[in-house]
């Protein structure tokens, strides 16, 4: 395998882990409330925790790359990482753990992030090629890592879940020590300390917000609070950085650019709209139709074994479509697959079902690689990489968790349940319906994606 290749797949795997280390934590709770005698509940600020701190230093991993370069930002956020995962493996009480788990978050904010912006600049010439192979790989995350976590904790137990951290993270350490280049910035500006502390807190209430969504313990009036003052510094922030221009933590003279913009809205609306799914299939096949959960980790393999192959046939699609062309048509495929997969749902038939998650690992899994290439190759100033990276970044955590957020409401709602688990009974139709607002949505975005077309698109590469 040549260097480039392992770059990539190491890449890869720094944000799997980063994925299954955040998705597996769910499924252990209630083993370690038990163990430390707490209420599951209350065990919630550990994940909470760690979203805060993850939003809270994201837009500083930039400026700190730029600063000492992003192979040693990156060995030194991964040992960080896995020596706050291990410490988490060996909390004896609730106040340990969160604790740990927020320094677990801290370093987790730079690992992603500045992974991503390595891999964008090593990529120069082909970024499709190495965004197709880390996305394929990203994808595997969300969807393995509840099974992960579900059998470390039935048949190990869920301190393993941080322990098996250690020997993957320690093997990219290696990798990367040898393989990643030193990338340096020829001009470091200065670092803006209040935008940083502004939009990280604004950042972190609105992650606070979104993991409170589902929380029926917590009054709405407390929610609004959380998310209103997320909205008013982001506002402050605006003002802040129109101010400075390129001296921001993040400058937002990269929004001039209307491809990039373009770029960035279509991936956004898409994963805001539709990334629920990882948590919505297993959640309908073990409620409605009683499948076990490795059962219905081994038939989502229908929608991964597709994204994973995709990832050889992407760029001689986009470079036969084009981003526009590429854009109409998978969406308006997606739109009709998901309207489709509500019908499924009413009257559930295997063999449909499967091949319509064939379609839908299909077109997401080029979608997700397209965006993301196209994104970074719209990006001209190489000085704007940086906050290209961190925007990204910043987008992909908030509407991940925003997309199983809402869909969570929506099903509580439809079905008259207080909150939702994969113990509660929620009616067939309400999942119907959810795949109706996800093809309303990507029609919503499709009429952008025609109307709103910069007349300079067909200038970004497709390589």
């Amino acid at each position: 395998m040549d260097r480039n290749k392992i770059i990539a797949y190491t890449i890869g795997i720094v944000f799997l882990i980063e994925l299954i280390d955040g998705s597996a934590l769910n499924t252990a709770l209630p083993q370690i409330a038990n163990d430390f005698q707490v209420n599951a509940l209350a065990l919630k600020v550990a994940v909470t925790v760690y979203l805060l701190a993850l939003g809270l230093f994201i837009p500083a991993s930039g400026w700190i790359s730029d600063k000492i370069g992003c192979k040693k930002l990156l060995i030194i956020s991964l040992i960080g990482f896995i020596i706050s995962s291990v410490a988490c493996g060996l909390s004896t009480n609730i106040i340990s753990l969160v604790i740990f788990r927020a320094f677990q978050g801290a370093f987790g904010a730079f690992t992603a992030p500045v992974a991503r912006l390595a891999m964008v600049r090593i990529f120069k010439n082909d970024r499709l090629t190495a965004m197709s192979i880390v996305a394929v790989i990203a994808t595997l995350g969300p969807v393995i890592g509840p099974l992960v976590g579900g059998a470390m904790t039935t048949y190990v137990g869920w301190r393993m879940i941080f322990f098996i951290n250690f020997p993957i993270v320690l093997i990219c350490i290696i990798l990367i020590s040898i393989y990643l280049p030193n990338i340096s910035v020829a001009k470091i500006r200065k670092f803006d300390f209040k935008g940083f502390l502004i939009l990280g807190i604004s950042i972190a209430l609105l992650m606070f917000f979104i993991d409170l969504m589902i929380d029926a313990s917590i009054l709405p009036n407390i929610k609004w609070l959380i998310l209103l003052s997320s909205i008013i510094l982001f506002v402050v922030y605006l003002r802040h950085a129109i101010r400075l221009g390129d001296n921001a933590v993040i400058n937002l003279n990269i929004f001039k650019n209307n491809c990039f913009k373009y770029l960035t809205i279509i991936s956004s609306t898409t994963r805001l709209l539709i990334m629920g799914m990882s948590f919505l299939l297993p959640l309908y096949l073990q409620t409605k139709q009683h499948f076990s959960a490795f059962e219905s980790g081994l038939a989502l393999m229908f929608f991964i074994m597709p994204a994973w192959y995709v990832k050889k046939i992407v760029k001689k699609v986009l470079i036969s479509l084009h981003f526009y062309k590429f854009f109409v048509i998978t969406l308006t495929t997606m739109a009709f697959t998901y309207l489709s997969l509500g019908i499924v749902f009413i009257e559930f038939n295997f063999f449909a079902f499967s091949v319509l998650l064939i379609i839908i690992g299909i077109c997401f899994g080029m979608f997700t690689i397209v965006c993301n290439a196209g994104i970074y190759n719209s990006i001209e100033n190489d000085e704007h990489m940086s906050p290209a990276t961190i925007v990204n970044s910043s987008i992909i955590q908030l509407t991940n968790a925003f997309a199983i957020s809402w869909a969570s409401v929506v099903l509580a709602m439809l079905s008259g349940v207080k909150d939702i688990s994969f113990d509660s009974i929620i009616s067939s139709s309400a999942f119907a319906w959810v795949q109706v607002i996800y093809f309303l949505g990507l029609l919503a975005i499709l009429a952008y994606v025609i109307l709103c077309k910069p007349n300079n698109l067909n200038k970004v590469s497709t390589s």
